[in-house]
């Protein structure tokens, strides 16, 4: 994940880091993803989505989230 990141950030031009199939169950050591840790841990310059395996959940960044125009309280 990190490596994408940085390649989108060295390439420039405000695209997003989109990843498919997170599954914490499957993996036990995968960390619990919330916008917070995106933000500390990947990134908070670049737009990162993560969507889960079954497809009915999804993790951004605050940048994503400021990108997509959504507003309102998000839980951190």
């Amino acid at each position: 994940m990190l490596d994408t990141v940085e390649g989108v950030r060295n390439e420039g031009g405000g695209k997003w880091c989109l990843f498919f199939a997170w599954d914490p169950e499957l993996i036990a050591d995968l960390p619990i993803l919330s916008m917070k840790f995106l933000d500390e841990n990947i990134a908070s310059d670049v737009a990162v989505c993560v969507i889960g395996q079954s497809g009915h959940v999804a993790w951004a960044n605050t940048l994503a989230f400021q990108e997509a125009e959504v507003s309102g309280n998000w839980s951190l």
